[in-house]
């Protein structure tokens, strides 16, 4: 009969045993709050989707967009759902997540906001902190926080790409034509703001 006694935990050991401890309680009790606060409704026509983003691109811009400008963007953004599933599916979760956001604000969507609650909703989507560990971490232990996160990561910047590379930011700038159309030269000469 041999007399083994169990060996006890070493500090290492029980520091670790700890530590996961408290990131599994930290993500399950972050993946309730996640869900809590992401009510989202199920995902409209891409019509609507389009539009609300359309409008956030204005809101992240700081731009009051045209017909025009809201037009080409339109087109845009319908040629982006046409071919990319994957942002298609991120650009859906952002619209969604705008819509929580501006009945949380008490308006009826965020294409009705004001400019103010508008801005304070585009404040909050880029605090977004997806470089986190615990980011990481959360991203891969749901499919709620992997979208979350992909909203800030993937879905803004595609966004802000396609204005930024849009007849609307030169517009914004003070031409009144893509650089290189045939046109009256003065016209690069107007006065305009320098970014949009």
């Amino acid at each position: 009969m041999s007399d083994e006694r169990p060996k006890p935990l070493s500090r290492r050991r029980l520091l670790i045993a700890a530590g996961f401890s408290v990131l599994a309680c930290g993500a399950a009790g972050c993946g309730k709050r996640a869900r809590q606060e992401m009510v989202l409704k199920p995902a409209g026509d891409a019509g609507a989707v389009r539009r609300i983003l359309v409008v956030f691109i204005g809101a992240l811009f700081g731009r009051t967009l045209t017909a025009q400008d809201a037009d080409d963007l339109s087109a845009r953004l319908d040629d982006l759902q046409a071919s990319d599933t994957a942002l298609n599916h991120d650009c859906t979760v952002l619209a969604q997540y705008l819509e929580a956001l501006a009945q949380n604000c008490g308006a009826d969507g965020f294409e009705v906001c004001n400019a103010s609650q508008q801005q304070s909703i585009v404040d909050e989507i880029m605090r977004i902190d997806f470089k986190s560990y615990s980011a990481r971490l959360l991203s891969r232990l749901s499919r709620e926080h992997r979208d979350y996160y992909r909203m800030r990561w993937s879905a803004v910047p595609q966004l802000a790409w396609i204005y930024s590379h849009s007849p609307a930011a030169w517009r914004a700038r003070g031409y009144l034509r893509w650089p290189g159309v045939k046109g009256d030269w003065h016209d690069i000469l107007a006065p305009g703001a320098s970014y949009p």
